[in-house]
């Protein structure tokens, strides 16, 4: 198997470097992005299951609120601004808007 790599790298000639070279950036770029991807996932996760879900259950909507907004995860963001709505007596429609909002900000 190794033998027909190499050979079919040979006989591509001198195009099959810069080909090469991609490669080896496309590899780079995504496990750089599955690294960072996880990481931002585990941080997420952590943060809502040890900090805001615990209060939610609770139904301490304050306490959760200041939970979120003093995390700086993309959950926190979030859930902050859902719940920055909810204490205000929002409808449904307008709870959802506002974490549509904090998604569009936490990525950005």
């Amino acid at each position: 198997m190794l033998d027909t790599i190499v050979r079919f790298f040979q006989e591509g000639g001198p195009f099959m470097y810069p080909i090469a070279v991609v490669l080896a950036l496309g590899l780079a770029i995504t496990l750089e992005r599955f690294i960072f991807l996880a990481s931002v996932g585990r941080k997420n996760r952590v943060t809502f299951e040890r900090a805001i879900l615990p209060l939610l259950q609770k139904r301490d909507y304050q306490r959760a609120m200041k939970a979120a907004s003093h995390s700086n995860s993309a959950i926190g963001s979030i859930m902050g601004a859902g719940l920055g709505r909810l204490i205000s007596n929002s409808r449904r429609e307008d709870i959802e808007y506002a974490m549509e909002e904090g998604l569009m900000e936490a990525f950005v």
